[in-house]
């Protein structure tokens, strides 16, 4: 079943950064869906060449996330405050270990700057992308964030 996050990246990172950072690491391509929206696709493939793991990431319009972010009274105020030094990257995805290795790549070969970098759960929770570094059971995606 597939399951999403949203990676909000600082904003001097460009779509062309997220697949630089991917290629040669991972079996990447590009494609476009129906409405024209361009997906950086990173797959894992049987011994037929059929991918069965997968990892789509694609940007994330602007305004919708804005609107999202602002109107949410439980986002945590750090985060709210620093909202528009930020670009947004829907990341799909059917393979938990596959998305921690892309997730991990993006977070350390993209450009951003990691202290100002978050990752939204899909679960009504921004957290910062520290957490997928920090020990623990790894399950970063059912994590609640303290309001400090």
């Amino acid at each position: 079943m597939a399951q999403s996050v949203t990676l909000i990246l600082t904003s001097n990172v460009q779509f062309s950064d997220i697949e630089t950072s991917l290629k040669g690491k991972f079996d990447t391509s590009i494609t476009t869906d129906p409405m024209g929206k361009v997906i950086v696709v990173v797959a894992e493939r049987d011994r037929f060449g059929v991918a069965v793991s997968y990892v789509h990431v694609s940007e994330a319009p602007r305004e919708f996330a804005l609107e999202d972010y602002q109107t949410n009274e439980f986002i945590n105020a750090a985060f709210l405050a620093d909202l528009n030094g930020h670009v947004f990257y829907d990341m799909t995805f059917n393979d938990r270990r596959l998305f921690d290795a892309v997730l991990e790549q993006l977070l350390l070969h993209s450009g951003t700057n990691l202290k100002r970098t978050w990752i939204d759960n899909d679960y009504g929770v921004v957290l910062p992308a520290s957490v997928v570094f920090e020990p623990g059971d790894g399950d970063w995606k059912t994590q609640r964030l303290k309001d400090d």
